[in-house]
């Protein structure tokens, strides 16, 4: 208490005060850099959801916090007069954006944090799977890839219980993890290939060869995903895998062959608008057996 343990004028204790705004500050600044720099070393993404949304609580608050200490500073006196009272005033606006940013940039940096745990657990999860799926059997699939399954059952449990983070966070993560999970699909399809040169396989396998078969299964692996982000009740969320779908269909399009010629492409755009040809070309390097190769003859 400073009116009690020295004796200091109301200039003084202004000055003062304002050193323990700044205080303050760096304490939660240095705090929550401590709380973010956790999340990279976390074995369970459920852990560091916990921590963007206690930051994320703590940014909500933050105005409440220096206000509680602003009341306190008053019923001890502080600020009595006018010219002093506004000097503190702009002490107590100064400190609530100092707080304010310093858990905005925590927030930002944790949900980074977290979006790329995520996408390091969801490559792990189809890296461990990609190598026992076969891309080229005698028959299609009735239920989706081992590594599809896997991926939604890893989402359904970490995500069953989101009362802790907000929507737009959790909108946000599954954007960023649908996208991920897309992308490494069509480089299961493309990579491999001298055709297309992708630079963003996150170390997961691709489909050395592959037929009519496999890309059916690979079209029944993006339905289960697309159903998946539906009952999420994400708006757009199936979106993520457009292209993707696009890209399947065309490749089981009895038509393809038809569509690509120069003439046909009005057509073409207007059936598969994300249709890649050099992906395309890609795939048709690995293509083995009846279906695609012919028809692109």
């Amino acid at each position: 208490d400073v009116n009690r343990t020295v004796e200091v004028n109301d200039t003084d204790r202004i000055i003062y005060l304002s050193l323990v705004f700044k205080l303050i500050v760096e304490i939660y600044r240095r705090a929550t850099q401590v709380y973010v720099d956790q999340i990279p070393n976390l074995s369970q993404v459920n852990q560091s959801l916990r921590i963007v949304a206690d930051l994320r609580q703590l940014e909500f608050s933050s105005d409440e916090f220096v206000e509680n200490i602003f009341r306190g500073c008053v019923c001890e006196g502080v600020g009595a007069t006018k010219i002093e009272h506004h000097n503190f005033k702009n002490y107590k606006e100064k400190a609530k954006l100092e707080l304010k940013s310093v858990f905005s940039q925590a927030v930002s940096s944790g949900s980074a944090g977290l979006h790329e745990m995520c996408k390091t657990k969801v490559s792990s999860l189809i890296s461990f799977c990609i190598d026992e799926t076969n891309w080229t059997g005698k028959k299609s699939r009735d239920t989706p890839n081992t590594y599809a399954l896997e991926v939604i059952n890893f989402l359904k449990i970490t995500f069953s219980n989101t009362r802790s983070i907000s929507e737009a966070d959790l909108t946000s993560i599954f954007f960023t993890c649908a996208g991920h999970i897309s992308i490494i699909m069509m480089g299961i399809l493309i990579n491999g290939s001298g055709a297309y040169v992708n630079d963003t396989n996150y170390d997961v396998g691709y489909a050395e060869k592959i037929n009519c078969y496999g890309v059916s299964d690979m079209r029944l692996d993006v339905g289960s995903l697309e159903a998946f982000c539906d009952d999420t009740g994400v708006s757009n969320l199936s979106q993520c895998f457009k292209e993707l779908r696009q890209f399947t269909d065309a490749l089981l399009d009895r038509d393809l062959g038809m569509l690509c010629e120069e003439e046909n492409c009005e057509e073409r755009m207007r059936r598969y608008p994300m249709l890649d040809l050099c992906k395309l070309k890609a795939v048709l390097e690995k293509y083995q057996g009846i279906g695609l190769a012919d028809k692109m003859k």
